[in-house]
């Protein structure tokens, strides 16, 4: 399958660049710098530190770098932008709050009408994220399980079916519900952050 992967162009700064993406993404970073290539004896002893090639991987994220620019430069703009899609709520929050250190957050995460967490930011090197988790994804998994009966009419007055729904409601909603009492609601709270989901914030 023909797969699109993101090569991102700085210049000068790679190694910063993707060292900070490798501290907020994880996984293993292969740096080439132009001393290192064949390309060496091409360039001027300044350059000789500049990366040529930079491959971040972790499972399947590929992110590319490199500090070789055109004639015309480094030209950045808003066309572009990287869409990381994340695996749970509590990921998307530490990628969101990691990539926007020291850069602009430009769209803070909410919740939308689709069903995903989503959000966007601006990074310190310039380059614009979008960062969405698909709630379904990994949540549709039904109910705790061992809920009395009367915590299990209530969930289902209230409308609640799958873990997702719970975000919807603030804990204290939850809790006031006729029914749920205090060791339903303990069950629910742990199921709920094995999942990656919380409560809305009141």
């Amino acid at each position: 399958m023909t797969q699109i992967i993101v090569y991102l162009t700085f210049h000068g700064n790679c190694r910063e660049a993707m060292t900070f993406y490798q501290e907020c993404l994880g996984g293993e970073l292969m740096l080439q710098t132009i001393g290192e290539s064949p390309m060496a004896d091409k360039m001027p002893p300044a350059m000789q530190e500049y990366i040529l090639h930079a491959a971040l991987t972790n499972g399947k994220l590929s992110l590319l770098g490199s500090d070789m620019v055109g004639e015309k430069g480094l030209i950045k703009g808003n066309a572009v932008l990287l869409m990381l899609n994340c695996s749970s709520e509590a990921e998307i929050k530490r990628c969101y709050a990691d990539l926007a250190r020291d850069g602009e957050a430009t769209h803070p995460l909410e919740n939308t009408f689709w069903g995903a967490l989503f959000g966007g930011l601006t990074d310190q090197f310039g380059n614009h994220w979008l960062l969405h988790f698909e709630r379904s994804q990994t949540s549709t998994e039904k109910l705790p399980t061992g809920l009395a009966q009367p915590a299990k009419r209530a969930l289902d007055s209230a409308g609640i079916h799958v873990l997702t729904d719970f975000s919807r409601f603030t804990e204290v909603e939850i809790s006031v519900l006729h029914g749920v009492g205090k060791n339903a609601l303990t069950k629910i709270k742990k199921v709920l952050a094995e999942n990656g989901i919380s409560f809305k914030t009141p």
